[in-house]
């Protein structure tokens, strides 16, 4: 079976196998491997324009409770890009959300642009991030184009894209020479996603692509991208998140993570969690 080149990040002329997410079988039946290079993809996906109208209609006040992890997370973020950081460097975030990094960067001297598609997010960020600096839209859009940005940043979004050959390259397109450009995506490669299968928990009906380490290096290598470093990405989370994860696992196990994670599930403060299954790309435009 032949998947389009512009899906699959390796080659594309082989066979693949299907693993039912049964979780979620009302939109979501199977997802196909590329037996050549190993990306996993959705198959029979819900119509791209119905998620990016899903996407731009989407208001999540529940979001907001979550506001110390997503500024922890933002810290190390832009830790990892403290090396481009120079006056005037220009960052943008493709998929910032209520603008939990944007604002960050901007109190760190960073010239900081933000593209969203949710409107109630973009409304959000723009009580924290000052002028017209975030914009409603895709990341195909015309937003902020002919203006050469120093790093762009997408964190948590490139496994909701339709094609991403296409999404990776335009954001190259949009980086000057020796530009960084910063990922975050679930890792299927990571232990937890082989132990816990059709359970793992990122598993989700918005997510269209899953990578590991060398499908994700093989994506930018082939969309103008060189010095690909990949690294575990840490989750920075509260009581009521893991909550939220708890409830993926079945009943028996539940109950013992439970139990083990008692004081943190009643503790009000932000926890950094490293599972080793988030995957964190930082790589250069050649």
């Amino acid at each position: 079976m032949r998947y389009p080149s512009t899906v699959t990040p390796g080659d594309t002329t082989s066979s693949a196998y299907y693993v039912p997410t049964y979780a979620h079988a009302r939109l979501h039946r199977e997802i196909s491997r590329c037996e050549a290079c190993g990306f996993q993809f959705v198959t029979d996906r819900v119509p791209g324009a119905d998620l990016a109208r899903a996407y731009e209609d989407m208001a999540d006040p529940a979001y907001l409770l979550e506001a110390a992890a997503y500024r922890a997370a933002a810290r190390h973020v832009l830790s990892r890009l403290e090396p481009f950081r120079a006056p005037g460097a220009r960052l943008l975030e493709i998929g910032c959300g209520a603008g939990f990094t944007l604002e960050l960067a901007h109190e760190r001297g960073w010239d900081v642009r933000g593209i969203e598609l949710s409107r109630w997010m973009v409304e959000r960020a723009r009580e924290r991030v000052p002028g017209d600096r975030v914009r409603q839209g895709g990341y195909d859009s015309d937003l902020f184009r002919g203006e050469p940005f120093d790093v762009a940043v997408a964190v948590d979004v490139i496994e909701h894209v339709e094609d991403v050959g296409h999404f990776v390259r335009d954001i190259a397109s949009r980086l000057r020479p020796g530009g960084a450009a910063y990922f975050v995506t679930p890792d299927a490669g990571s232990l937890p996603a082989r132990m816990l299968g059709e359970r793992w928990w990122y598993l989700q009906v918005p997510h269209l692509s899953y990578f590991s380490r060398p499908t994700m290096r093989r994506l930018l290598e082939r969309s103008g991208f060189r010095d690909a470093r990949a690294s575990a990405y840490p989750r920075f989370i509260t009581g009521g998140l893991v909550r939220n994860r708890l409830s993926h696992l079945p009943p028996g196990p539940r109950r013992v993570a439970s139990f083990v994670c008692a004081p943190l599930l009643a503790s009000p403060l932000t926890f950094r969690l490293d599972l080793g299954d988030q995957l964190e790309v930082l790589s250069r435009r050649a």
